[in-house]
């Protein structure tokens, strides 16, 4: 018997500096531009605000509820350093953090995110960051405002629509 399939939305554009970063207008309309198929029977969104966001969005037109989950992501940002060379992760304090010195999702050993997919069922939506869609194996940089396919059964994370 095959697994039923479940569905990822990235974030959008949004605005580059500072914690708890929120969507910019075409990043809004990014998320307003994907076709969410209708079968989703519910949702995990990340507990930042452009994560709520993107819910606000795209269950206003689904019939079904939603729980939040850090591990969709976080008000953390990720963005250029303010006062050096590379990539910081700026925390819900304002504190930013070198890449290097972070362990992210797919740097823990201890997290197993097809599990945690696996736990909420089929027919899901998961309104999240690129943390979880890396630690899922997509391979790359994240595309911003997209719409994947997650296979449950094989375990692969297919691009249906970017917005």
């Amino acid at each position: 018997m095959q697994k039923c399939k479940s569905y990822l939305i990235t974030h959008g554009l949004r605005t580059t500096h500072g914690f708890d970063p929120q969507h910019t207008e075409a990043g809004l309309q990014q998320i307003r531009n994907l076709k969410v198929p209708a079968k989703i029977t519910q949702g995990v969104v990340g507990t930042g605000t452009r994560f709520q966001q993107i819910a606000k969005i795209v269950f206003q037109s689904l019939d079904c509820s939603f729980v939040s989950s850090p591990f969709c992501g976080g008000p953390e940002g990720y963005q250029k350093a303010s006062d050096r060379d590379g990539m910081v992760i700026v925390t819900a304090s304002g504190v930013e953090i070198p890449e290097d010195e972070y362990i992210g999702l797919r740097d823990a050993p201890g997290f197993n995110p097809w599990g945690f997919i696996d736990g909420q069922g089929g027919n899901a939506l998961y309104c999240a960051g690129g943390e979880l869609l890396l630690a899922l194996g997509w391979e790359g940089a994240p595309p911003k405002g997209a719409l994947f396919e997650l296979d449950l059964e094989k375990r692969t994370v297919t691009l249906l629509q970017q917005g």
